[in-house]
């Protein structure tokens, strides 16, 4: 959970599903804020060690503008999958065009964020990932999923 340039905050959170998984999950904020919830399912991943790199300060960035880069990440296992994690405060925010082998975009609406995904097929540095959005304050991650090892 960390906060924005601005008044915006946010979080990632994440969970190995198991067989009893519960029918709803619930978040608590202050009444009157703008929020939104976006869950992205993956499959074939280390549930013993989920994160090849994991969501931190070093692989955020932040600023304003129409263009908003997550910082370059080192993966490191071949398989591993990229994801960049883009979020605003402005209410009508548009997410598009994003750099470096990204797609399968997904967006959540009333709180503006949103999420790509890539495989990346050996280790090392990925470069920076960039994404046109509408010119306000923004925050993006670049992180990456452990895959299961055959």
């Amino acid at each position: 959970d960390q906060a924005g340039p601005d008044t915006n905050g946010h979080a990632i959170y994440s969970r190995v599903a198991g067989p009893s998984e519960p029918a709803t999950y619930q978040w608590t904020i202050p009444t009157g804020d703008r929020w939104s919830v976006a869950i992205r399912v993956f499959k074939n991943v280390n549930t013993a060690n989920i994160w090849d790199v994991t969501p931190s300060i070093a692989t955020r960035s932040s600023g304003n503008g129409v263009t908003a880069t997550a910082p370059s990440i080192t993966i490191n296992t071949a398989g591993a999958m990229g994801i960049v994690f883009v979020f605003s405060d402005t209410p009508t925010q548009s997410f598009s065009n994003p750099t470096n082998g990204y797609g399968d975009e997904l967006e959540a609406g009333s709180q503006p964020q949103a999420t790509y995904i890539r495989t990346f097929s050996s280790t090392g540095a990925t470069g920076p990932t960039s994404v046109t959005q509408n010119s306000n304050d923004w925050m993006a991650y670049q992180a990456a999923l452990r895959a299961v090892v055959p």
